[in-house]
Formats: structure tokens, sequence, C-alpha cells
């Protein structure tokens, strides 16, 4: 997969804040509008008093008030229309298509440039940096291990791998001031489970150092469980990828 550029999705010269500020500028310099429906509200509030007072003295009964209502809004339906074609009004004022202005629409389309190029670089991202999950969980035997030296690393870690075989089954160990951490990854594509932290046990006691197991597929509840009896920690995908962008 590719890194995404932004110059193959966008080739302008403002940048995203630079075109929101362009945007919002030209919005609140454009004269306000009233949208038909407010039109039409306001005009039946107008002409249905008007027409009680008109009628009120020829007819009176309970629910009169109610009848006015209609022809209210059918006369206030007429005028917004002759008013509609006569001046600046609107069918939706929050609709930005009313602003006529080709600068506008082309910075529109740039914004939007903007927002695929960050889209694209975020499945980038997730498969093959550091901060993806997506990257941890392909990742298998010694590409796990040397990934997982190079994040330790990158936080001022002195570490070692060790060797394939007669390790005890120790892949990476890690220093830094005074700790000394003993890691295995296990690059399984289910859960692990409470076996393999058995056997992890049995050389952190045999050690007598701190220990981690990291499993990017996760850990079964038994597994969690035990490794928190023993004091082991377990790091799957998501504390990867918040080591990668905290440190640890």
């Amino acid at each position: 997969m590719k890194k995404p550029i932004l110059k193959e999705f966008y080739s302008g010269t403002l940048s995203e804040s630079e075109i929101n500020i362009e945007l919002d500028r030209i919005r609140n310099s454009q004269p306000k509008k009233i949208d038909k429906n407010t039109l039409n509200v306001i005009l039946v509030l107008l002409i249905w008093p008007l027409l009680i007072y008109y009628f009120i003295d020829s007819m009176w009964f309970f629910g009169f008030y109610l009848i006015m209502g209609l022809p209210s809004y059918i006369l206030a339906s007429i005028i917004s229309w002759i008013l509609s074609e006569l001046f600046d009004v609107v069918e939706d004022e929050k609709n930005p298509s009313i602003i006529s202005n080709p600068f506008f629409d082309e910075l529109l389309n740039d914004l939007s440039n903007i927002e695929a190029y960050k889209r694209s670089y975020k499945i980038w991202q997730n498969y093959k940096t550091e901060t993806g999950e997506a990257y941890w969980q392909s990742l298998r035997g010694e590409n796990l291990e040397k990934a997982t030296a190079l994040l330790f690393k990158r936080f001022d870690w002195k570490t070692s791998l060790t060797k394939t075989s007669g390790d005890g089954g120790i892949d990476l160990v890690i220093e830094k001031l005074n700790r000394k951490i003993f890691i295995q990854c296990k690059g399984h594509q289910k859960p692990i489970g409470v076996g393999a932290i058995r056997d992890a046990a049995g050389v952190k006691y045999q050690k007598n150092v701190e220990f981690i197991v990291i499993g990017p597929s996760d850990f079964t509840k038994g597994a969690k469980d035990f490794a928190k009896s023993v004091g082991i920690e377990l790091l799957n995908t998501r504390d990867l990828v918040k080591i990668a962008q905290n440190g640890y």
C-alpha cells in the first residue's frame, strides 16, 4: 500500500484552516435571507388576527379562531409565492448551495479533496504504521519481534533480540535506567490462552525479572486472570497502539 501524498488529492496553496476561514468569510458577507417556511409562519400570524378582526362582528362561535386559520394559511402561501418571485427568498437558509459564488464552490471542492486525503492517510496509517491496529495484527514471528523492538527503542529503551533457540521463550530484552524487562511475542491468529501464560510465568520465576507477553490477537479471560495473579503484563493491539502514541 502506497503512502498517500496530499498533492495527489489537492494542489491548492491554502491550508485546511485557511479554507475554512475563507468559507466563513463568504458566508458572513452574504445578505441575510429569509427562508420560505419562516415567511409563511410570519404571514399566517399577521393575517390570522386580521381575518378574525374583520369577521368578528358578523359571526362568532366556538372554534371560530381555528376556522380562520385555514384561509390565513392559504392567503399566506399565495403572498409568500409572490414575494419569492419578486425578492430574494430561499427554500432553506442553511443550505450552502444558496451562495452563488464560483470561488465558494471551489473552496468546498478543495475541502472535500483534503478530507479524501485524510481518509486515505488514516487507512494507510492503520495498516503501515505503529499507530494502526491492523499493522500489529498483521505481524507474525520475527517481524513482530523486530517491530516490538523498534517500538520500545523509539522511546529510549535499550533493546536486544534474543537467539531463536535456547532463550527460554524470551524474544526480546529491553532495559532503561534500573529496569530490565523480558518480553515474549505471540503472533497468533486467535486469542492467547492460559497455557502460554503459564509457560511465561515459569520463565519469569526462573529468572526473577519483569515480564511482558505481547499478543496482538488479545488474550482469553483465563489468560488475563492468571497473568494478573502472577504479575505478568499483557499487551494486545490496543495497548501497542497506545504505546506508539504516548510512549512506555
